[in-house]
Protein backbone atom coordinates (compact mmCIF):
# COMPACT_ATOMS: atom_id res chain seq x y z
CA UNK A 1 0.00 0.00 0.00
CA UNK A 2 1.49 3.29 -1.05
CA UNK A 3 0.34 6.62 0.47
CA UNK A 4 1.29 9.95 -1.04
CA UNK A 5 2.90 12.00 1.79
CA UNK A 6 3.49 15.12 -0.25
CA UNK A 7 0.78 17.18 1.46
CA UNK A 8 1.70 15.95 4.95
CA UNK A 9 5.36 16.71 4.39
CA UNK A 10 4.48 20.16 3.13
CA UNK A 11 2.35 20.70 6.24
CA UNK A 12 5.15 19.47 8.48
CA UNK A 13 7.64 21.75 6.70
CA UNK A 14 5.24 24.67 7.07
CA UNK A 15 4.80 23.86 10.78
CA UNK A 16 8.56 23.55 11.26
CA UNK A 17 9.05 26.88 9.51
CA UNK A 18 6.48 28.58 11.72
CA UNK A 19 8.02 27.09 14.82
CA UNK A 20 11.46 28.28 13.71
CA UNK A 21 10.08 31.77 13.08
CA UNK A 22 8.35 31.81 16.48
CA UNK A 23 11.52 30.63 18.22
CA UNK A 24 13.49 33.28 16.34
CA UNK A 25 11.06 35.96 17.49
CA UNK A 26 11.25 34.73 21.10
CA UNK A 27 15.05 34.61 21.00
CA UNK A 28 15.18 38.10 19.51
CA UNK A 29 13.35 39.48 22.55
CA UNK A 30 15.37 41.60 25.00
CA UNK A 31 13.22 40.29 27.86
CA UNK A 32 13.27 36.80 29.36
CA UNK A 33 10.41 34.47 28.39
CA UNK A 34 9.61 31.25 30.27
CA UNK A 35 6.95 28.65 29.44
CA UNK A 36 6.03 26.39 32.39
CA UNK A 37 3.48 23.66 32.93
CA UNK A 38 0.90 23.40 35.70
CA UNK A 39 3.53 21.86 38.00
CA UNK A 40 5.86 24.84 37.52
CA UNK A 41 8.31 22.88 35.36
CA UNK A 42 10.08 24.92 32.71
CA UNK A 43 9.16 23.73 29.21
CA UNK A 44 10.80 26.44 27.14
CA UNK A 45 13.03 29.51 27.61
CA UNK A 46 14.54 32.03 25.23
CA UNK A 47 18.14 33.18 24.91
CA UNK A 48 17.49 36.39 26.88
CA UNK A 49 16.52 34.24 29.89
CA UNK A 50 19.78 32.30 29.59
CA UNK A 51 21.77 35.55 29.48
CA UNK A 52 19.93 37.19 32.37
CA UNK A 53 19.87 34.20 34.71
CA UNK A 54 23.27 32.65 33.92
CA UNK A 55 22.05 29.13 33.14
CA UNK A 56 22.15 27.65 29.67
CA UNK A 57 18.79 26.93 28.02
CA UNK A 58 19.37 23.19 28.43
CA UNK A 59 20.10 23.62 32.16
CA UNK A 60 16.85 25.49 32.66
CA UNK A 61 14.60 23.03 30.87
CA UNK A 62 12.99 20.57 33.31
CA UNK A 63 13.73 22.71 36.40
CA UNK A 64 11.01 24.16 38.60
CA UNK A 65 10.51 27.86 38.01
CA UNK A 66 11.01 28.45 41.77
CA UNK A 67 14.73 27.89 41.08
CA UNK A 68 14.78 31.33 39.44
CA UNK A 69 12.56 32.97 42.07
CA UNK A 70 14.18 35.16 44.72
CA UNK A 71 13.08 36.66 48.01
CA UNK A 72 10.35 34.83 49.94
CA UNK A 73 8.43 33.89 46.78
CA UNK A 74 10.57 30.82 45.95
CA UNK A 75 8.83 28.51 48.43
CA UNK A 76 5.37 29.89 47.63
CA UNK A 77 5.47 29.89 43.83
CA UNK A 78 3.97 26.42 43.27
CA UNK A 79 1.19 27.31 45.68
CA UNK A 80 0.25 30.31 43.54
CA UNK A 81 -0.25 28.09 40.46
CA UNK A 82 -2.12 25.40 42.43
CA UNK A 83 -4.52 27.99 43.89
CA UNK A 84 -5.20 29.44 40.45
CA UNK A 85 -5.86 25.95 38.98
CA UNK A 86 -8.17 25.10 41.88
CA UNK A 87 -10.10 28.39 42.20
CA UNK A 88 -9.55 30.24 38.93
CA UNK A 89 -8.82 33.33 41.03
CA UNK A 90 -6.55 35.65 39.08
CA UNK A 91 -4.39 37.20 41.78
CA UNK A 92 -1.33 37.31 39.54
CA UNK A 93 -2.55 35.89 36.24
CA UNK A 94 -2.80 38.49 33.48
CA UNK A 95 -1.18 41.14 35.65
CA UNK A 96 2.28 42.61 36.08
CA UNK A 97 4.10 42.44 39.40
CA UNK A 98 7.42 43.66 40.74
CA UNK A 99 9.34 40.72 42.23
CA UNK A 100 12.89 39.54 42.90
CA UNK A 101 14.56 36.92 40.70
CA UNK A 102 17.63 34.80 41.42
CA UNK A 103 20.50 34.06 39.06
CA UNK A 104 22.54 30.85 38.89
CA UNK A 105 25.26 32.45 41.07
CA UNK A 106 22.68 33.18 43.79
CA UNK A 107 22.57 36.94 43.29
CA UNK A 108 19.13 38.49 43.18
CA UNK A 109 17.81 41.32 41.00
CA UNK A 110 14.50 43.18 40.58
CA UNK A 111 12.14 42.13 37.81
CA UNK A 112 8.72 42.92 36.41
CA UNK A 113 6.78 39.67 35.83
CA UNK A 114 3.81 39.38 33.53
CA UNK A 115 2.11 35.96 33.73
CA UNK A 116 -0.56 34.60 31.39
CA UNK A 117 -2.07 31.19 30.56
CA UNK A 118 -1.33 29.71 27.12
CA UNK A 119 -4.29 28.26 25.24
CA UNK A 120 -3.82 24.52 24.57
CA UNK A 121 -6.00 21.77 23.11
CA UNK A 122 -8.60 20.26 25.43
CA UNK A 123 -7.07 17.51 27.52
CA UNK A 124 -3.52 18.76 27.17
CA UNK A 125 -1.63 19.95 30.26
CA UNK A 126 -2.14 23.61 30.99
CA UNK A 127 0.78 25.90 30.19
CA UNK A 128 1.73 29.36 31.43
CA UNK A 129 4.00 31.97 29.91
CA UNK A 130 6.02 34.42 31.99
CA UNK A 131 7.48 37.59 30.52
CA UNK A 132 10.31 38.94 32.67
CA UNK A 133 11.80 42.39 32.39
CA UNK A 134 15.07 43.06 34.23
CA UNK A 135 14.56 46.23 36.29
CA UNK A 136 18.15 46.53 37.54
CA UNK A 137 18.99 49.57 35.42
CA UNK A 138 15.58 51.13 35.99
CA UNK A 139 15.81 50.65 39.77
CA UNK A 140 19.35 52.05 39.79
CA UNK A 141 18.11 55.05 37.81
CA UNK A 142 15.16 55.51 40.17
CA UNK A 143 17.51 55.28 43.17
CA UNK A 144 19.77 57.92 41.61
CA UNK A 145 16.75 60.16 40.97
CA UNK A 146 15.64 59.71 44.58
CA UNK A 147 19.17 60.47 45.79
CA UNK A 148 19.30 63.66 43.72
CA UNK A 149 15.80 64.65 44.83
CA UNK A 150 16.77 64.02 48.44
CA UNK A 151 19.93 66.11 48.01
CA UNK A 152 18.00 68.90 46.29
CA UNK A 153 15.30 68.83 48.96
CA UNK A 154 17.98 68.90 51.66
CA UNK A 155 19.67 71.92 50.08
CA UNK A 156 16.34 73.72 49.63
CA UNK A 157 15.28 72.98 53.20
CA UNK A 158 18.67 74.15 54.49
CA UNK A 159 18.23 77.55 52.80
CA UNK A 160 17.84 80.59 55.05
CA UNK A 161 15.24 82.13 52.72
CA UNK A 162 11.69 80.96 52.00
CA UNK A 163 11.04 79.22 48.68
CA UNK A 164 7.80 78.39 46.85
CA UNK A 165 7.31 76.36 43.66
CA UNK A 166 3.99 77.04 41.90
CA UNK A 167 2.36 75.99 38.63
CA UNK A 168 0.91 78.27 35.97
CA UNK A 169 -2.40 78.39 37.87
CA UNK A 170 -0.64 79.74 40.97
CA UNK A 171 -1.06 76.48 42.91
CA UNK A 172 1.71 75.77 45.43
CA UNK A 173 3.49 72.49 44.64
CA UNK A 174 6.50 72.68 46.94
CA UNK A 175 7.76 74.75 49.88
CA UNK A 176 10.84 74.53 52.09
CA UNK A 177 11.19 74.42 55.87
CA UNK A 178 11.97 78.14 56.14
CA UNK A 179 8.63 78.90 54.48
CA UNK A 180 6.86 76.85 57.14
CA UNK A 181 8.78 78.67 59.88
CA UNK A 182 8.22 82.16 58.42
CA UNK A 183 4.58 81.91 57.40
CA UNK A 184 3.19 79.70 60.16
CA UNK A 185 1.37 77.16 57.96
CA UNK A 186 2.43 73.52 57.83
CA UNK A 187 3.77 72.10 54.56
CA UNK A 188 0.54 70.11 54.12
CA UNK A 189 -1.58 73.23 54.62
CA UNK A 190 0.36 75.17 51.96
CA UNK A 191 0.70 72.57 49.19
CA UNK A 192 -2.32 72.58 46.88
CA UNK A 193 -3.37 76.12 47.85
CA UNK A 194 -3.16 79.24 45.68
CA UNK A 195 -0.08 81.37 46.31
CA UNK A 196 -2.33 84.37 46.90
CA UNK A 197 -2.98 83.00 50.42
CA UNK A 198 0.48 84.26 51.47
CA UNK A 199 0.26 87.56 49.57
CA UNK A 200 -0.43 90.73 51.56
CA UNK A 201 -1.42 94.27 50.72
CA UNK A 202 -3.40 94.87 47.53
CA UNK A 203 -1.50 92.18 45.59
CA UNK A 204 -3.67 89.27 46.83
CA UNK A 205 -6.48 89.73 44.31
CA UNK A 206 -4.08 90.61 41.48
CA UNK A 207 -1.51 87.80 41.77
CA UNK A 208 -3.13 85.30 39.38
CA UNK A 209 -3.50 88.12 36.86
CA UNK A 210 0.26 88.73 36.92
CA UNK A 211 0.97 85.10 35.95
CA UNK A 212 -1.76 85.02 33.28
CA UNK A 213 -0.42 88.23 31.71
CA UNK A 214 3.11 86.80 31.57
CA UNK A 215 1.87 83.52 30.02
CA UNK A 216 -0.20 85.44 27.47
CA UNK A 217 2.27 88.17 26.51
CA UNK A 218 5.70 86.94 27.68
CA UNK A 219 6.24 90.40 29.14
CA UNK A 220 8.64 90.13 32.07
CA UNK A 221 7.36 92.80 34.44
CA UNK A 222 8.24 90.74 37.50
CA UNK A 223 9.83 87.57 36.08
CA UNK A 224 13.58 87.37 36.67
CA UNK A 225 13.52 90.50 38.84
CA UNK A 226 13.38 91.30 42.54
CA UNK A 227 10.54 93.32 44.02
CA UNK A 228 9.62 94.53 47.46
CA UNK A 229 6.13 93.42 48.48
CA UNK A 230 4.11 92.60 51.56
CA UNK A 231 3.47 88.98 52.61
CA UNK A 232 0.84 87.60 54.98
CA UNK A 233 1.31 84.98 57.71
CA UNK A 234 -1.25 82.42 58.86
CA UNK A 235 -2.20 84.66 61.80
CA UNK A 236 -3.02 87.51 59.38
CA UNK A 237 -0.05 89.71 60.23
CA UNK A 238 1.84 91.18 57.29
CA UNK A 239 5.56 91.75 56.85
CA UNK A 240 7.84 93.24 54.17
CA UNK A 241 9.60 90.86 51.75
CA UNK A 242 11.85 90.88 48.72
CA UNK A 243 10.49 88.50 46.06
CA UNK A 244 12.61 87.04 43.29
CA UNK A 245 10.52 85.16 40.71
CA UNK A 246 11.86 82.93 37.94
CA UNK A 247 10.43 80.35 35.53
CA UNK A 248 11.55 76.73 35.96
CA UNK A 249 12.58 74.82 32.82
CA UNK A 250 10.24 71.87 32.13
CA UNK A 251 9.84 69.37 29.29
CA UNK A 252 7.94 70.54 26.23
CA UNK A 253 4.23 70.12 26.71
CA UNK A 254 4.40 70.08 30.51
CA UNK A 255 2.57 72.63 32.63
CA UNK A 256 4.79 75.67 33.17
CA UNK A 257 6.18 76.20 36.66
CA UNK A 258 7.66 79.09 38.60
CA UNK A 259 9.88 79.42 41.64
CA UNK A 260 9.73 82.28 44.11
CA UNK A 261 12.54 83.09 46.53
CA UNK A 262 11.41 85.24 49.45
CA UNK A 263 13.65 87.27 51.74
CA UNK A 264 12.11 88.59 54.96
CA UNK A 265 12.92 92.30 55.11
CA UNK A 266 11.52 92.90 58.62
CA UNK A 267 14.92 93.42 60.28
CA UNK A 268 16.31 95.33 57.32
CA UNK A 269 13.33 97.71 57.33
CA UNK A 270 13.65 98.16 61.10
CA UNK A 271 17.36 98.91 60.65
CA UNK A 272 16.64 101.34 57.81
CA UNK A 273 13.97 103.07 59.92
CA UNK A 274 16.44 103.31 62.80
CA UNK A 275 19.08 104.80 60.49
CA UNK A 276 16.53 107.26 59.13
CA UNK A 277 15.54 108.30 62.66
CA UNK A 278 19.19 108.81 63.62
CA UNK A 279 19.86 110.79 60.45
CA UNK A 280 16.78 112.88 61.08
CA UNK A 281 17.90 113.50 64.65
CA UNK A 282 21.44 114.35 63.56
CA UNK A 283 20.18 116.65 60.82
CA UNK A 284 17.88 118.34 63.32
CA UNK A 285 20.76 118.93 65.72
CA UNK A 286 22.96 120.29 62.93
CA UNK A 287 20.23 122.57 61.63
CA UNK A 288 19.47 123.78 65.16
CA UNK A 289 23.09 124.87 65.67
CA UNK A 290 23.76 128.62 65.83
CA UNK A 291 27.22 128.07 64.31
CA UNK A 292 28.02 127.36 60.69
CA UNK A 293 28.87 123.69 59.98
CA UNK A 294 30.53 122.25 56.89
CA UNK A 295 31.27 118.63 55.91
CA UNK A 296 33.95 118.16 53.25
CA UNK A 297 35.69 115.20 51.57
CA UNK A 298 39.43 114.52 51.16
CA UNK A 299 39.55 116.85 48.13
CA UNK A 300 37.99 119.71 50.09
CA UNK A 301 34.62 119.45 48.30
CA UNK A 302 31.63 120.50 50.44
CA UNK A 303 29.25 117.56 51.04
CA UNK A 304 26.89 119.09 53.57
CA UNK A 305 26.18 122.48 55.23
CA UNK A 306 23.58 123.71 57.69
CA UNK A 307 21.21 126.66 57.59
CA UNK A 308 23.48 128.75 59.83
CA UNK A 309 26.28 128.44 57.22
CA UNK A 310 23.91 129.53 54.49
CA UNK A 311 22.85 132.58 56.50
CA UNK A 312 26.37 133.57 57.58
CA UNK A 313 28.02 133.20 54.17
CA UNK A 314 25.15 134.31 51.95
CA UNK A 315 25.09 131.30 49.64
CA UNK A 316 22.14 128.91 49.45
CA UNK A 317 22.66 125.28 50.51
CA UNK A 318 22.50 124.18 46.85
CA UNK A 319 25.16 126.75 45.83
CA UNK A 320 27.58 125.61 48.53
CA UNK A 321 27.30 121.82 48.10
CA UNK A 322 29.78 120.59 45.52
CA UNK A 323 32.07 123.63 45.78
CA UNK A 324 35.59 123.61 47.20
CA UNK A 325 35.78 124.81 50.80
CA UNK A 326 38.33 127.45 49.82
CA UNK A 327 35.35 129.33 48.28
CA UNK A 328 34.49 130.59 51.76
CA UNK A 329 38.08 131.00 53.05
CA UNK A 330 39.41 134.55 53.18
CA UNK A 331 42.80 136.17 53.71
CA UNK A 332 45.89 134.26 52.54
CA UNK A 333 44.46 130.86 53.46
CA UNK A 334 42.25 130.45 50.39
CA UNK A 335 44.98 129.18 48.06
CA UNK A 336 46.70 127.13 50.79
CA UNK A 337 43.68 125.30 52.16
CA UNK A 338 43.88 122.24 49.87
CA UNK A 339 47.56 121.83 50.79
CA UNK A 340 46.70 121.71 54.50
CA UNK A 341 44.39 118.74 53.85
CA UNK A 342 46.86 116.96 51.56
CA UNK A 343 49.72 117.33 54.06
CA UNK A 344 47.57 115.89 56.84
CA UNK A 345 46.48 112.94 54.64
CA UNK A 346 50.06 112.15 53.56
CA UNK A 347 51.84 112.68 56.93
CA UNK A 348 49.17 112.38 59.59
CA UNK A 349 50.65 115.48 61.19
CA UNK A 350 47.94 117.31 63.14
CA UNK A 351 48.93 120.97 62.76
CA UNK A 352 45.32 122.13 62.65
CA UNK A 353 43.30 118.90 63.07
CA UNK A 354 41.51 118.79 66.43
CA UNK A 355 42.47 122.36 67.21
CA UNK A 356 40.75 125.75 67.02
CA UNK A 357 42.15 128.59 64.94
CA UNK A 358 41.15 132.15 64.15
CA UNK A 359 40.91 132.81 60.39
CA UNK A 360 39.09 134.99 57.90
CA UNK A 361 35.86 133.77 56.27
CA UNK A 362 34.55 135.15 52.96
CA UNK A 363 30.91 135.78 52.16
CA UNK A 364 29.26 135.46 48.75
CA UNK A 365 29.43 139.27 48.35
CA UNK A 366 33.24 139.13 48.85
CA UNK A 367 33.28 140.71 52.29
CA UNK A 368 35.45 138.98 54.84
CA UNK A 369 34.87 138.47 58.56
CA UNK A 370 36.79 136.85 61.41
CA UNK A 371 35.89 133.25 62.29
CA UNK A 372 37.02 130.59 64.74
CA UNK A 373 37.51 127.26 62.90
CA UNK A 374 37.48 123.93 64.70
Amino acid sequence: FIRDLTRRKAQEAELAHRMAVNEGILDASFDSIFVINEKGIIQSVNQAAARQFGWSQDEMLGKNISTMTGGDHAAKHNGYIERYLRTGERRAMGKKRILVARRKDGTEFPIELGLTEVETDLGEQRLFCGFIKDLTSQKAYEAEIRRKQSLTTGIIDAAFESMFAINERGIIEMVNEMTVAKFGWSREELIGQNISMVTGGDHTAKHDGYIKRFLRTGEKRAMGKKRELVARRKDGTEFPIELGLTEVKVEEGEERRFCGFIKDLTRQKEYEADIARNLSLTSGIIEASFDAMFNINARGIIQMVNEAASKQFGWSLEELIGQNINTIVGGGHSSNHDQYIQRYLSTGEKRVMGKKRELQGRRKDGTEFPVELG
